[in-house]
């Protein structure tokens, strides 16, 4: 499996390779997903470090013998929308690595370019058949 980051940096490469291979992987798409995960993965981590300096907040309070409850009621949200994030970046992952799994290999630069069989080129020989 081609790691994502070369493919990233190598879009018409990689498509075109597939395209030689006559393999129809959706390069397109790939790096579609590629980016909705890193667009994701900052919003989710910011979510956290809002629930976190939020849940700092009630024990003072708390201690202070003041009412937490719409600072929890503010949690709770946070809470469920942090975990439809991790939903969505799993999904997308899943995705994404099913997709990366189906992209051909990069053809070596030796390799001469042919339809099918008949054009390849025989290098050596041996043993007996």
């Amino acid at each position: 499996m081609l790691d994502p980051k070369f493919i990233l940096n190598n879009i018409d490469r990689v498509k075109t390779d597939a395209s030689d291979k006559n393999d129809d992987c959706d390069i397109d798409k790939i790096v579609s997903l590629a980016n909705s995960r890193k667009a994701l993965i900052p919003e989710k981590e910011n979510l956290r470090a809002q629930q976190r300096s939020t849940g700092k907040k009630i024990g003072p309070m708390k201690r202070n013998g003041e009412d937490t409850s719409a600072i929890e009621q503010e949690l709770a949200e946070i809470k469920t929308q942090y975990k439809q994030f991790e939903q969505e970046e799993k999904e997308i992952s899943a995705a994404l690595t099913a997709r990366l799994a189906k992209v051909p290999n990069i053809i070596h630069e030796s390799v001469p370019d042919g339809a099918g069989p008949e054009d390849n080129v025989v290098r050596d020989e041996g043993g007996e058949l």
